[in-house]
């Protein structure tokens, strides 16, 4: 199950700001580890919701930068950075929505619901701190001589 979130974070420009003066690669490992730490409290609360008596239900939820071929059903425009969280049992579907034979055991959808605004509350924290760390090793590898050549270009040396 994707559920898009679009918030508006405060100081949202000055973060694009801070952002496009990294390298793109950089910037998108700021974005991709902000979101990973601040989806933590999701995963955390779907595992201890998950019923126990479905096999390793409970201890397959993950979060993942990529989905596999088969759940894919819409993307993002090019360039985009997403994190996905999600269970890797194959019949996570089947315990989350029920079967004709199966009641549902929802688990990803009431632990969403209920750690939501912690993690857009964390989101903005992370990014912040994920980007004071980027440019202080970007600081450190400068003053070293050891930029690659796209850091370089990106930061104008």
């Amino acid at each position: 199950m994707a559920v898009g979130v679009r918030s508006t974070l405060t100081g949202a420009k000055e973060l694009e700001r801070a952002l496009s003066q990294l390298p793109k690669s950089t910037s998108k490992s700021v974005l991709r580890r902000a979101l990973k730490n601040a989806a933590k409290p999701t995963v955390v609360l779907a595992e201890s919701l998950a019923p126990r008596d479905t096999g390793k239900f409970a201890e397959s939820f993950e979060i993942r930068a990529q989905l596999k071929k088969s759940q894919k059903f819409g993307r993002g425009k090019i360039g985009d950075v997403e994190m996905f969280v999600g269970s890797t049992d194959p019949k996570a579907h089947l315990i989350e929505f029920g079967t004709v034979k199966m009641a549902p055991r929802p688990t990803l959808r009431p632990a969403w619901d209920s750690t939501k605004q912690k993690v857009l509350d964390a989101i903005e924290r992370e990014i912040w701190e994920s980007l004071a760390k980027a440019a202080r090793t970007l600081a450190k590898k400068a003053q070293a001589g050891t930029l690659g050549k796209s850091a370089r270009k990106a930061l104008g040396r």
